[in-house]
């Protein structure tokens, strides 16, 4: 039902004539039948969560404590996941990064970690950290805790905020270095966020954000409730 070319999208890169390529597309892809039916969507849409859950685990081949906190963030190219991203990179991201200043050099974890992970639909912002012994998941909790409240009372430093912004436009460009990584990207825009004029428009969307946005996307998603 969902292998059909109705359901795909066929992106192609490289430096060729268009109707070339398309000639190409539809002598090799052109008779695979379309579905005959609409093809199934996934319409049901995950409850907001209105409170704090917590599961603990204990394992006896797990050498150190660790904690980790998943924070709900909205869809890949949401006006909101642009701040998002940079302010889990001001978070994890590089030497100088909060919770790895706090938390790494106060011999409190020996690592950090954080990343979002924006998709169609909703997803999850990690948070995290591996704590040093001697230090129990729940000390681990309280500090990033402590740095992630500071992150939604205040507004990011301005050298916070360019190194943010340097990581970030470094790995953009970097993922477009190859056609297969430009394939991707246009992909992705076209399938996920229905325009793949999108591609074209990231750099400028990270560009934009202030601390201001990173101070308020911290108080609207990186809070106990969404966690």
């Amino acid at each position: 039902a969902y292998y059909r070319p109705n359901n795909a999208t066929l992106v192609i890169v490289g430096d060729f004539p268009a109707p070339e390529a398309i000639a190409l597309a539809q002598k090799y892809f052109g008779g695979i039948p379309a579905s005959p039916s609409p093809v199934p969507r996934v319409t049901t849409k995950e409850p907001p969560q209105t409170s704090r859950r917590s599961v603990t685990r204990s394992y006896a081949n797990s050498p150190l404590p660790a904690v980790l906190e998943a924070f709900h963030v909205p869809p890949r190219f949401s006006a909101d996941q642009y701040p998002l991203v940079l302010a889990s990179a001001i978070l994890s991201q590089g030497p100088d990064a909060r919770l790895r200043q706090s938390l790494e050099s106060g011999h409190l974890a020996l690592q950090v970690i954080g990343a979002g992970n924006f998709t169609e639909d909703p997803n999850l912002l990690f948070v995290g950290a591996i704590l040093t012994p001697g230090h129990s998941a729940a000390d681990g909790e309280k500090a990033v805790n402590q740095i992630i409240g500071k992150m939604r009372t205040a507004p990011v430093e301005p050298a916070e905020l360019e190194r943010a912004w340097n990581q970030t436009v470094a790995r953009l460009a970097e993922s477009r270095q190859t056609d297969q990584g430009l394939g991707d990207q246009i992909g992705e825009a076209a399938v996920v966020g229905h325009d793949p004029a999108l591609v074209n428009e990231e750099l400028g969307r990270y560009l934009r954000v202030t601390a201001a946005d990173i101070e308020r996307v911290s108080r609207e998603y990186l809070t106990a409730q969404h966690s």
